[in-house]
């Protein structure tokens, strides 16, 4: 039982670093270099790695679950910077955009 479960851990664990490092590298091209990229994949490798970090059979290890979430652009850094956006910059773009009332 205890091989499978590292076992499982390792996979999903590897599979959380290659979407966290894929939705970094995405965030990294849209927002620094702005360049076109695809879009990021949500919630998936948090999860994954959350899940790594439970299963895992480490004692005291899954306290840390959260920070997988944390880590990958595509949990609660990419809903922050996106909520950010469409609550903050659109708004305030579409203010400039309006013409000053003729008077």
């Amino acid at each position: 039982m205890l091989v499978l479960r590292w076992t499982i851990a390792g996979v999903l664990g590897a599979f959380f670093l290659m979407l966290a490092y894929g939705n970094g590298w995405i965030a990294f091209q849209q927002i620094v270099l702005r360049k076109k990229a695809p879009s990021w994949i949500p919630l998936f490798g948090g999860f994954a790695g959350a899940c790594a970090v439970i299963i895992a059979p480490v004692d005291g290890l899954w306290v840390w679950a959260w920070i997988p979430l944390l880590i990958d652009w595509g949990c609660i850094p990419g809903f922050v910077h996106t909520a950010f956006f469409w609550l903050y910059l659109v708004p305030k773009m579409k203010r400039h955009e309006q013409k000053p009332p003729d008077g």
